[in-house]
C-alpha cells in the first residue's frame, strides 16, 4: 500500500483461568498488539452484510496489507502516529483481495 498514515492494532483474547469452584476468573483484559501500518477512513454510507446475515453500516473501513490472523468478531483498532485513536470497535466483516495483497476491514 502507498498510502498508509495510521496504525493498525489488534486485542489479543484476555487471560483467564478457573478457580477451586469453577468459576472462570478473568487475569486481564488483552493487550493491543501492532500489526501493520494502515488507513483508515470514516465510512457511513455504506451497508454491508456480516457472516452471519444481518445488515450493518460501518463506521470505519480500515485498508490494511493482509494479515490471516484478523477475523470478524476481534477488536480492532487504527491510531494516528502520535498515538491518538482514529477508529476502534469490532471487526464486522474482513475482504480480503484476490489478487492483491491487502484487506478491508469494517468496524
Amino acid at each position: 500500500m502507498e498510502y498508509a498514515p495510521h496504525i493498525l492494532w489488534v486485542k489479543s483474547s484476555p487471560s483467564s483461568y478457573r478457580d477451586e469452584y469453577g468459576r472462570t476468573v478473568v487475569t486481564s483484559d488483552g493487550e493491543w498488539r501492532k500489526v501493520s501500518a494502515c488507513r483508515c477512513d470514516d465510512n457511513q454510507q455504506t451497508e454491508i452484510r456480516t457472516p452471519s446475515g444481518e445488515w450493518y453500516r460501518p463506521k470505519y473501513k480500515i485498508v490494511a496489507p493482509r494479515d490471516k490472523e484478523i477475523e470478524p468478531g476481534m477488536t480492532v483498532r487504527a491510531t494516528n502516529s502520535d498515538g491518538t485513536v482514529r477508529g476502534s470497535g469490532e471487526a464486522k466483516a474482513v475482504t480480503r483481495t484476490n489478487f492483491l495483497d491487502y484487506e478491508v476491514i469494517w468496524i
